[in-house]
């Protein structure tokens, strides 16, 4: 469906509703039910016409600080936060085998330090989800990894309170900056 865009230039990809379509990204993005085909291209003369270059040096930051995997906004934020802060790449949403037959996929895991990361959002407090997540955290803790969950309040002042608990568990763990 998309290869014509790529002869347009060899910088040229799919974007917007299309690249929505194509990585079948769960819910609905305004246009996606359009037969249009969106090009990288086409983004970029938008931007340009509503926010000049910066708008494009905006996109492109994003594309490369983009990861396939993340389940929200909220933990792609939390992610490049660590990342910027200085702390090592973790992985995202690994399955992760904490003892025979126990598996848990965490948000972000820096497996050679056992640490793991998980944001929580508002569906954390519906009762149900409190008892599973008091499963994982017990999970974690017997196969001897340390659990840091991270809330929207320790996102605020530019996620300062969430990369300090992330970095008290690496520490902890025998990391350290370089």
């Amino acid at each position: 469906m998309v290869r014509p865009i790529r002869l347009v230039t060899p910088f040229s990809a799919a974007s917007q509703a299309t690249a929505f379509l194509l990585w079948e990204f769960p819910g609905f993005l305004p246009g996606s039910h359009s037969p249009d085909i969106h090009s990288m291209d086409e983004l970029e003369e938008m931007l340009d016409r509503h926010w000049g270059t910066l708008g494009i040096r905006k996109a492109r930051l994003a594309l490369e600080q983009a990861c396939v995997g993340a389940d929200s906004a909220p933990e792609t934020r939390l992610r490049l936060a660590l990342k910027w802060a200085g702390l090592p790449t973790a992985e995202v949403n690994v399955p992760t085998e904490l003892s025979a037959g126990v598996v848990r996929q965490p948000d972000l895991a820096y497996r050679e330090q056992r640490v793991a990361v998980e944001y929580e959002g508002e569906g954390h407090s519906d009762p149900e989800q409190i008892v599973r997540d008091i499963a994982r955290e017990e999970d974690f803790s017997r196969a001897g990894w340390i659990l840091v969950r991270i809330s929207k309040r320790h996102m605020s002042t530019g996620a300062r309170s969430a990369v300090a608990k992330v970095r008290r568990a690496l520490e902890q763990r025998g990391w350290s900056p370089k």
